[in-house]
């Protein structure tokens, strides 16, 4: 889902932050949630729309940044 909304950019403005709150809503409805920080989230999102990384590289950076949700 994030690589396809930013790569494939259906909408004229907000495409990687569409994309990430997205994935981000995805994850939390499943008791899960990423954990990168701000801007090297920023700059993944930009290396995505550049298309310097493929969506089997998306597929293990959300891998890698997942934790899950305490409950509170």
């Amino acid at each position: 889902m994030l690589y396809n909304i930013v790569v494939l950019h259906p909408f004229v403005n907000g495409n990687k932050r569409t994309a990430y709150e997205l994935v981000r809503l995805f994850l939390r409805l499943n008791g899960i949630e990423i954990k990168s920080n701000p801007d090297d989230t920023y700059r993944f999102l930009l290396d995505i729309a550049l298309r310097s990384v493929s969506a089997s590289d998306v597929d293990k950076w959300i891998g890698m940044n997942l934790t899950k949700l305490r409950n509170e």
